[in-house]
């Protein structure tokens, strides 16, 4: 008679695998410089630092050396000098893996081919806490040449250079064998298209609103959920009795449309620049009325890119009136600049902002006169 049993750990044989596979994150920050003239003189191995930003779980600083951080003294000057520093390490007792790139950005925030680096090796070693902290260090001494090849190019319009600096952390863990990883793409959300759509279908619209000689079909639910002012409206104690129509004054048409839209999408229309410039200080004024605090970013972003001879004394005007300091500051610093004043004093707008903004003139001239 035979006996039998389930074989130990101990008395098996063969061969078990373990798997070690590679995981990646990538991150990138800009580091943009407004004032890039300005900078040269501040002396070698001196350098300005970026705000800490995190990739995998690591702080990483980029930090900008307008005068070079030159450790050889043969090395030629002119140079700009870049690295990245790692600020704070996810964890003191283990290296850091991570691959490192440097590019200049154009106007249109891509990378120039002609002014990009790449680390020389796939990865950089960070190693733990403890050691030199020059290890904790990776960049170029000679990133890039003032002369010619920056302070000639097309890429330095209006003063300002960004420099864009790629983190991709590299780690490695060990799976079972056979174990394979799912990788399923999930699209971006299309709720904005679903809503966008379910606006320009007009239907199970339950309230119509009157601008001007036209009429804008909309869903009381949505726009309560996306507006304070008209959640009260709606279903609040004081809700408003109607018909089913609202009548909109002080508006125009055209605006309560990209309003209306806007509260669907949460995105504006692409428009020439000329458009956007006045749309966005229409669109200030229809956001201050219906509470809608992301819509008063965009317009602030877009009117803060548009200051100019021109715009300043009505941007400047809408940013008293609605409380917008953001805006405010922006304005306050274009006129600080001596020649920019002295140009807007010779326009109707500077009548227009002794009027309607006494008090920021009055700052302004207190500040020069300090």
């Amino acid at each position: 008679m035979s006996n039998s049993s389930s074989p130990s750990a101990a008395g098996t044989g063969g061969c078990t695998t373990s798997v070690v596979a590679e995981h990646t994150v990538t991150g990138s920050h800009v580091l943009r410089i407004e004032c890039f003239s300005q900078t040269k003189g501040l002396g070698e191995r001196k350098c300005i630092k970026s705000d800490p930003f995190s990739v995998g779980g690591h702080t990483w600083v980029v930090r900008y050396y307008p005068d070079g951080d030159r450790t050889d003294s043969c090395i030629e000057t002119d140079w700009i000098s870049v690295d990245v520093w790692l600020a704070e390490p996810a964890s003191r007792d283990e290296e850091v893996r991570a691959g490192i790139n440097f590019s200049i950005l154009n106007e249109q925030g891509k990378p120039v081919q002609a002014f990009k680096k790449f680390c020389s090796d796939k990865t950089q070693v960070f190693p733990p806490l403890g050691r030199s902290s020059e290890s904790w260090l990776w960049g170029y001494e000679k990133f890039i040449k003032r002369k010619p090849g920056l302070e000639r190019s097309s890429y330095l319009k209006g003063d300002c250079l960004r420099i864009k600096c790629d983190v991709t952390v590299v780690e490695f863990g060990v799976r079972k064998e056979g174990a394979k990883r799912r990788r399923i793409t999930v699209p971006p959300s299309d709720l904005h298209q679903d809503l966008g759509r379910l606006l320009s279908s007009q239907r199970g619209g339950d309230v119509v609103f009157k601008v001007g000689d036209e009429f804008f079909p909309a869903h009381r639910s949505v726009l309560a959920a996306r507006s304070s002012v008209f959640n009260a409206e709606f279903f609040g104690p004081m809700n408003e009795k109607t018909d089913g129509h609202i009548r909109i004054e002080d508006m125009e048409a055209n605006v309560f449309k990209v309003l209306l839209d806007f509260m669907y999408t949460d995105s504006l229309p692409a428009m020439d620049e000329g458009e956007e410039i006045v749309m966005a200080q229409h669109l200030l004024v229809a956001e201050d009325r219906y509470d809608l605090k992301r819509l008063k970013l965009i317009c602030e972003d877009k009117l803060c890119n548009h200051i100019n001879i021109e715009t300043v004394a009505t941007t400047m005007a809408l940013a008293e009136q609605h409380g917008s300091q953001g805006l405010r500051e922006s304005c306050f610093e274009f006129l600080s600049t001596p020649g920019n004043l002295k140009k807007i004093k010779a326009t109707d707008g500077y009548q227009h902002l002794k009027a309607s903004c006494p008090s920021f003139l009055e700052e302004l001239v207190d500040k020069f006169a300090t």
